[in-house]
């Protein structure tokens, strides 16, 4: 059924609104044949849908799923941000929805990290081993084994043993960073541990499912 719902400091949703950024009637929400609109009433701070590298897009109208995050007004306190399903939820004091999205979400980032460590791994391997195979080379009868050859040793098996062990750590920390900004608590916005997503409640606001 089409259904359609006005957010704002005088909205038609039933989880209040008081922040100072939010306009009286600040968005629309619309599910027609199933597919879900934001549009945005004119307001005054603007209406923003948080993309998929945590950073948020200000919209004018645009479609949208029933998880997407949608923020009203400014990233400060003075703004509001709620998953697009809650606006539609009976109950405001339920949060189910959303920790579940929140626990998908978190295993898929946990599954990204794995592959990301093991393709690192797998890589540092195949270059430590190729080093490993040039410097055998070198002890081919006949050439000399001095101090300049040492040195060529070790300057060839240093850099694929740094890059085993530190390589791949800037792309790790990026989807920790990402994690930070995406695993956050539905109500109060704070970033979330494995225990609260893991136990569906938020241990400040006490959001829960």
């Amino acid at each position: 059924m089409d259904k359609s719902i006005i957010i704002g400091k005088e909205g038609e949703q039933k989880f209040p609104i008081k922040n100072a950024g939010v306009s009286r009637h600040h968005a629309r929400i619309s599910i027609v044949g199933g597919k879900w609109l934001l549009e945005d009433l004119n307001s005054t701070n603007g209406t923003f849908v948080r993309k998929a590298d945590g950073s948020f897009l200000r919209v004018a109208k645009i479609y949208i799923n029933e998880d997407s995050v949608i923020r009203l007004g400014d990233e400060s306190a003075n703004g509001y941000s709620f998953m697009a399903h809650h606006a539609f939820e009976p109950d405001p004091e339920n949060y189910a929805y959303e920790f579940n999205i929140l626990r998908n979400m978190r295993n898929s980032f946990k599954k990204q990290r794995e592959q990301m460590a093991n393709r690192q791994r797998y890589k540092g391997l195949i270059q430590i081993l190729l080093s490993m195979m040039l410097i055998g080379i070198t002890f081919i009868p006949g050439i000399k084994n001095n101090i300049q050859m040492m040195i060529l040793r070790v300057g060839m098996l240093v850099p694929p043993l740094w890059n085993f062990f530190s390589s791949g750590k800037n792309k790790m920390q990026k989807v920790y960073e990402r994690q930070q900004h995406i695993l956050i608590c539905p109500r109060c916005g704070r970033p979330l541990s494995d225990f609260e997503i893991d136990k569906q409640q938020c241990m400040v606001c006490k959001a829960h499912s």
